[in-house]
């Protein structure tokens, strides 16, 4: 465990550094801390990760004429990207770097793009466990890295771009299409009487999912049942954990000022819908898997404690910061410890450490 957290210091200290310079600098340290998260998530043996020998076994069923398109309902530009990677080496570490960088990048970008501290944000994208999410659910993390361009086009308010890039994510997973609707929901004033009513279409939603899942083949089955044992133990604890977090973000909500305003309330919305899936999902007793709709508005909490940082006093207090960080820390180590098979970290046997 050590390990991952060597990399979130390194990454913090070039990310800090890159913010302290806005010129050719900053591109360069920005560009080190993200390639450091490429090669930590590539360079995995299989075995790091629930998912990750599967998609190993893919690459190698993909590449060696094991695999026909026409039994598989694993989405297209996945399987592009199988062959892409098979181009750089037969082993299946190329692949899992193609992964890593797609994901990373967007993430990056996005924090670039819109974050007023991106710093704060990377660190917490790394101790919220975005970062490792990926390490298990690939399929989607690659979807949801590419729903966060979807995002920013709600934020400049283009459907046409915003329908493109969620058209695209859905060629890595098919989930994403459920948010189509999200453009006409999340660019509006917070309220507590949207929240009940997309709470209410949330689990209308998850619902049919859920009865979709109940006809799933028992090979589909299976392959998530290590979820369902991780959820049975862990889901209640991390539905908690958001509950507080949300109900805390939306307190400070009063506080911030006119200027900010919009731009905090977007950021308030998606950290809303994503803690109402974890609430939703435990309340109806669903496929816990289903939490992992969640995921597509996992960036709402990344972005927004920079406004938080910059608009209330009591968050430029060095204790408080501190606290901060140290909360944010505790939870990285626990959901280390409990994220399945991320822990012992080993490198892929072809690199001979």
């Amino acid at each position: 465990m050590n390990l991952y957290f060597f990399i979130l210091i390194l990454v913090s200290v070039f990310v800090f550094f890159a913010q302290k310079h806005k010129n050719i600098l900053f591109d360069i340290n920005y560009t080190i801390a993200l390639l450091i998260l490429v090669l930590f998530a590539g360079l995995r043996e299989r075995t790091v990760g629930t998912d990750t020998n599967n998609y190993a076994g893919i690459f190698e069923d993909v590449n060696y004429g094991k695999f026909s398109l026409m039994d598989t309902t694993l989405e297209y530009l996945f399987l592009f990207l199988n062959k892409v990677a098979f181009v750089f080496s037969e082993n299946y570490i190329s692949l899992l770097i193609c992964i890593a960088l797609i994901v990373v990048f967007f993430n990056f970008l996005i924090i670039k793009r819109l974050s007023s501290n991106p710093w704060l944000s990377v660190y917490v994208y790394i101790t919220l466990g975005s970062y490792v999410s990926f390490f298990n659910g690939a399929r989607q993390a690659l979807a949801v890295a590419v729903f966060g361009m979807a995002l920013l086009e709600i934020k400049n308010k283009n459907f046409k771009r915003y329908l493109f890039w969620v058209i695209v994510a859905s060629l890595f997973h098919k989930t994403v299409l459920v948010m189509l609707p999200v453009y006409f929901i999340l660019n509006t004033k917070f309220s507590y009487k949207k929240t009940i009513f997309i709470g209410v279409i949330f689990s209308l939603l998850i619902v049919f999912m859920s009865s979709l899942l109940s006809i799933l083949s028992g090979n589909i089955s299976n392959r998530y049942s290590t979820y369902n044992d991780r959820g049975a133990t862990g889901a209640y604890l991390l539905t908690f954990f958001y509950i507080i977090l949300t109900g805390f973000i939306i307190f400070w909500r009063k506080y911030i000022s006119a200027g900010s305003a919009e731009k905090y309330n977007f950021y308030l919305n998606i950290c809303v819908y994503h803690t109402l899936i974890y609430i939703v999902v435990q309340i109806l007793g669903v496929d816990i898997n289903l939490i992992r709709l969640a995921f597509y508005f996992q960036l709402g909490f990344v972005l927004i404690y920079p406004v938080l940082f910059k608009e209330i006093k009591i968050f430029k207090n060095p204790v408080t910061c501190i606290l901060f960080l140290g909360i944010h820390i505790l939870f990285y180590y626990i959901s280390l410890g409990r994220m399945s098979n991320l822990v012992p970290y080993t490198f892929n046997p072809i690199l001979n450490f």
